[in-house]
């Protein structure tokens, strides 16, 4: 077994959401508002969506959740 740690380097919307404690609506909401130059709790880097789905790095969520200040987008 190689890189374990790597695991779950990417995550759903459902799971950003359940680790965040807010809907995945609301994640949803976060990625478009990063990529579209709102602001947003999230990063532009930190999701992307690879198909129908946005997918989140987990860095970003712990980033999120040990309260790490949010640059507000200009």
């Amino acid at each position: 077994m190689q890189h374990m740690h790597a695991e779950k380097a990417i995550l759903s919307t459902g799971d950003a959401a359940r680790a965040l404690g807010v809907t995945s609506l609301t994640v949803m909401r976060w990625c478009q508002a990063a990529h579209d130059g709102k602001p947003s709790p999230l990063r532009r880097e930190e999701c992307f969506r690879p198909g129908r789905d946005w997918k989140i790095r987990s860095s970003a969520v712990e980033r999120l959740v040990t309260g790490e200040p949010v640059a507000a987008a200009n």
